[in-house]
């Protein structure tokens, strides 16, 4: 779905089979990509209609008795394989739960149009970079080109000495709780520092040094023969500069970057109880049950 444009908002449906249909609407990607919790201990998305009509009802207890003691996969609510007093026990607490109720809403990593338009161009100081071909410090962070970032001073290795420093400056501050920076499974960035400058003129190091090994901070992107460095800050933090401080590659003279992203908020807390848990829905773009957007 198109991002970054204030015109544009989403009605996102989300069904499964036994579970009363929820929708949120107006969801808005103007500002940041969004997590969408959902779960049946909130009545947002409730087990228990068995016979699809968007209702919990007495039709559907009287469906699920007439089932019980067999095995029809129809009325087997939390697919054990049998229809019991579990299923029953299911229908009437979804009869008693109110409809309507709220998702939890959360933004996630900021549209890269929007973190664009944060920088500010006069205090990044990128003299001490070159970035290659025609691509700009904007290219960083939309993601569709990749980004082969050298020393410009003459001294071209690289170092835990000698870094190759990325800063980057803000307008104003920028919320995060996790900074992520793809890039090539082969040949990428090895071991670096995220030095992170707060609002409240704090500062922090976060990231590997020879003495830590940079795997144990990566997971797998969904791109192909791609990592993703990712860097938790521990608590969401209002951030006016970060500097990337790459100390390590693989030919110690370039650092090639995918993309940078920064994630305000990283997934909610699932809900705790059992029954709570949406179990055996089958999710399609048009009705995920957690949705990135």
């Amino acid at each position: 779905m198109p991002a970054g444009e204030a015109e544009n908002t989403y009605d996102v449906t989300v069904s499964g089979d036994g579970y009363r249909t929820f929708t949120y609407h107006d969801l808005s990607l103007e500002q940041h990509a969004k997590v969408i919790t959902i779960g049946t201990k909130e009545s947002s998305f409730t087990l228990g209609d068995v016979n699809d009509d968007g209702k919990i009802d007495l039709k559907d207890l009287k469906l699920v008795e007439a089932a019980l003691r067999t095995n029809d996969s129809d009325y087997d609510i939390n697919k054990d394989g049998r229809v019991n007093i579990v299923d029953i026990s299911i229908v009437n607490r979804g009869m008693i739960v109110p409809v309507g109720g709220k998702a939890l809403v959360q933004n996630g990593a900021m549209v890269a149009s929007a973190l664009i338009g944060t920088i500010d161009a006069d205090e990044t100081d990128l003299s001490g970079i070159a970035l290659s071909g025609d691509t700009s410090i904007s290219d960083l962070f939309v993601g569709e080109s990749t980004v082969t970032v050298s020393k410009a001073d003459g001294q071209k290795e690289i170092s835990e000495d000698a870094p190759l420093n990325i800063p980057i400056v803000f307008t104003e501050g920028v919320a995060m709780s996790e900074v992520q920076i793809a890039t090539p499974a082969a040949n990428g960035i090895e071991e670096f520092q995220v030095i992170v400058e707060t609002e409240d003129n704090g500062r922090i190091v976060y990231g590997s040094t020879s003495r830590t090994k940079t795997a144990a901070l990566l997971s797998r992107s969904a791109r192909e023969a791609d990592q993703v460095i990712v860097v938790n800050l521990g608590t969401r933090k209002v951030v006016k500069k970060i500097t990337i401080q790459v100390t390590k590659t693989a030919d110690n003279e370039t650092a090639v970057i995918k993309q940078i992203a920064f994630v305000e908020n990283t997934l909610a807390k699932a809900p705790e109880a059992e029954a709570a848990k949406p179990k055996n829905v089958t999710a399609s773009p048009a009705s995920p049950v957690r949705v990135y957007l």
